[in-house]
């Protein structure tokens, strides 16, 4: 069925904004918080705010995380990195969030590191393994995920600008990289909604909340916007796609790693499942 704003949940509202400052904000956390200012992949570009603090994981944590993977609700794993940081969880870029993540699982389980195994390739290798004269055990590999290994996808923050100012010139239109508000949002809705609604879907995450709260008030913008005589809606929507690309950051899904017998590189993919991304204790 169609989604109406009337169906709109009020949790989904971005939450009213107190007059508290950053100073005040800071003074909160205790010698545990980590600043993450040099850190962040978006550095901040879409932000109000100019700080961000983290701390480790605490019991109340890993047990809100035991929750969460028992019930497999997106969500529970977002509150759990909300209750670690001096921000709103909500307000984040994906791309930050996931960064979040990963600093959890390092910085968190530094006793059990996350490791991803591989299989070596290399053609010498495998040759070598096939006549016999290195055995099969030395084409396997792992690489431990640590501050080292991952790397963050950045972007050009003038062209950014550069591409948005555009963009609201020529359509009167504001765009906004998705936010981890619009991820849970969108799952929450996935069985409520048609096909071609969760299509539209994608592309209203990147329109600004000035032009819609919800992702469904988006969403009615975007449809409205399309029926204006004075805009092509398919250049519109590749538009969208260029600021994707353009806007991209947070941590590369792949990670480059030596086979331990030949010295042969290979860029390993990294798993992003959120739900199976920190260990069951």
């Amino acid at each position: 069925m169609k989604v109406t704003p009337t169906e709109i949940d009020p949790q989904e509202k971005p939450p009213v904004v107190t007059d508290v400052s950053a100073k005040e904000v800071s003074e909160v956390k205790d010698s545990r918080y980590t600043s993450l200012d040099e850190e962040l992949p978006s550095r901040f570009s879409f932000y109000s705010f100019q700080s961000l603090g983290i701390r480790p994981f605490t019991l109340m944590e890993l047990k809100k995380l035991f929750r969460a993977h028992t019930s497999s609700n997106f969500k529970d794993i977002v509150d759990v990195i909300g209750a670690t940081i001096d921000r709103n969880v909500y307000d984040l870029t994906v791309g930050d969030f996931w960064f979040l993540m990963y600093w959890q699982r390092i910085n968190s389980y530094k006793k059990s590191p996350m490791t991803v195994p591989w299989t070596c390739e290399a053609n010498d290798h495998v040759l070598a393994v096939e006549l016999d004269r290195l055995l099969p055990e030395t084409l396997k590999n792992t690489v431990t995920v640590n501050k080292t290994t991952i790397r963050v996808v950045d972007f050009d923050i003038q062209a950014v600008a550069d591409f948005t100012a555009r963009i609201r010139e020529e359509y009167g239109v504001d765009l906004f990289p998705g936010t981890i508000r619009d991820v849970v949002a969108m799952v929450k809705l996935a069985d409520k909604v048609e096909p071609d609604d969760d299509w539209i879907a994608k592309y209203a995450t990147n329109i600004s909340p000035d032009h819609g709260a919800t992702i469904q008030e988006r969403m009615k913008f975007l449809e409205n916007m399309s029926q204006r005589e004075d805009i092509n809606a398919i250049d519109f929507i590749y538009e969208i796609e260029q600021f994707v690309k353009i806007a991209e950051h947070g941590v590369r899904e792949s990670i480059t790693s030596k086979c331990k017998e030949c010295d042969a590189e290979r860029e390993v993919p990294l798993t992003l499942d959120a739900h199976s991304f920190f260990p069951s204790l």
